[in-house]
């Protein structure tokens, strides 16, 4: 139920499962900061932080990670 929602209980408060929150995230806040100031290319970044280039491309387009600035 919890999933089909997207949301998940943590310390008695109800959060959404996006960004770090979610359960099978590799990056955190400051991963996907440092992916948007950097100008290495999508391929690098991957290589770098074990994620796939097309996740980098999502994360610098604001497709996903949309809650960081």
């Amino acid at each position: 139920h919890l999933r089909k929602n997207n949301t998940v209980y943590a310390n008695n408060t109800k959060l959404a499962m996006t960004g770090e929150n979610n359960i099978s995230s590799k990056l955190k806040a400051d991963d996907v900061i440092y992916i948007r100031n950097s100008e290495l290319s999508n391929k690098e970044l991957s290589l770098s932080l074990g994620v796939k280039p097309e996740q980098i491309r999502r994360i610098r387009k604001r497709k996903m990670w949309k809650h960081i600035n």
